[in-house]
């Protein structure tokens, strides 16, 4: 509902900038509902294990990498695909995360874990160009999408992409292991 009215301004307001026609918007005095759409919902451990013994055999290491880089680092999928080999530094262990595809325009740049610095190492032996995690012909793996659809349907998950940084970040947070200034820190949170 609240969609369709924005839609409905939108379009009364193009329609009264460009004369074709005359008053006031109509949907001006109507007030859009309000609602809760946050959903954070970490994958269980038995989910997490069926997705690590998935990947291990599913014969795409490409997806595999990328799918586990999330789940040990807690960053966005734009982020993840949009890395590039100038802003990774594999001997510092430190990973710039451009403001360009970051969420808040803002670049970050952050300490890799020795899991996250491992894929990091494999990526880097089958490095084709200048994306870290590139498709098999070297460019932007713009087809990832589609492989995440489909492991989701093979395993029967509900849970999105996201949830796995929602997974890093509830695992992270309930081991003790690093205080919430920390946490906010290695997700990119303001």
């Amino acid at each position: 509902i609240k969609q369709v009215l924005v839609l409905l301004k939108r379009v009364f307001n193009w329609a009264i900038k460009r004369e074709l026609f005359d008053g006031r918007n109509p949907c001006t005095k109507i007030e859009a509902p309000q609602f809760d759409n946050t959903v954070t919902a970490p994958y269980s451990k038995e989910d997490l294990v069926r997705i690590i013994k998935y990947l291990n055999e599913c014969g795409n290491e490409r997806s595999e990498l990328v799918i586990k880089f999330a789940l040990f680092t807690g960053r966005r999928r734009g982020e993840i695909l949009k890395l590039q080999w100038e802003n990774v530094n594999l001997e510092t262990g430190y990973v710039s995360f451009s403001g360009i595809s970051s969420k808040n325009k803002r670049t970050q740049e952050v300490p890799m874990n020795k899991n996250a610095m491992m894929i990091l190492r494999r990526c880097h032996t089958l490095k084709i160009g200048p994306w870290v995690f590139s498709s098999s012909t070297g460019g932007y793996y713009s087809t990832f999408e589609n492989t995440w659809k489909r492991l989701k349907k093979r395993l029967k998950l509900r849970y999105r992409f996201h949830d796995l940084r929602h997974t890093f970040a509830s695992y992270l947070a309930s081991s003790g292991d690093v205080d919430i200034i920390v946490l906010k820190e290695l997700l990119g949170h303001r």
